[in-house]
């Protein structure tokens, strides 16, 4: 199906007054707005991943590169395997690990501290359509965590 596209309207700027835009950086968020507008949506913008096989100190200078606090772990076919958090690095959990694996930190790699998918909960699309911050964060006091994953189901 071949459509033909007719072009927009244009107007002329000179004698206008202009500025660029302002982002929403300072809009508010109260515990009342709707969930969907303090969400991240991936299938925007690029979801931060990071191998299982990475050491944590890598996967620690990714998150500050990317100014994250949370990465994706992926297996070598880009599946997700879990997730791990600034919490999950920098808690006790890799001294823990370290020292029941009989190992230095240092050693130690994502898919040793993450959180593993079969730990991991998620809250579904249509339920944070619906939703309000306030659910949002009674989800994560609940949780005990500091993001919530969304899922969204596709047929089959």
């Amino acid at each position: 199906m071949n459509r033909e596209f007719d072009p927009l309207p244009q107007a002329r700027l000179a004698g206008l007054h202009c500025e660029v835009a302002r982002t929403d950086n300072n809009r508010r968020v109260s515990r009342n707005s709707p969930a969907i507008e303090v969400m991240t949506d991936l299938t925007r913008i690029p979801a931060a991943t990071i191998a299982a096989e990475t050491s944590l100190a890598d996967a620690n200078r990714a998150m500050i590169l990317r100014g994250v606090r949370l990465l994706l772990v992926t297996d070598s076919r880009h599946q997700v395997m879990g997730v791990i958090s600034v919490a999950d690095l920098l808690g006790e959990g890799p001294v823990r690990t370290a020292q029941e694996r009989g190992t230095r930190v240092g050693e130690l790699t994502v898919d040793s501290v993450m959180t593993p998918l079969e730990r991991t909960e998620a809250v579904e699309l249509g339920e944070v359509m619906r939703a309000d911050v306030g659910h949002v964060l009674a989800t994560l006091k609940r949780s005990g965590r500091q993001h919530a994953l969304v899922l969204e189901r596709c047929e089959g």
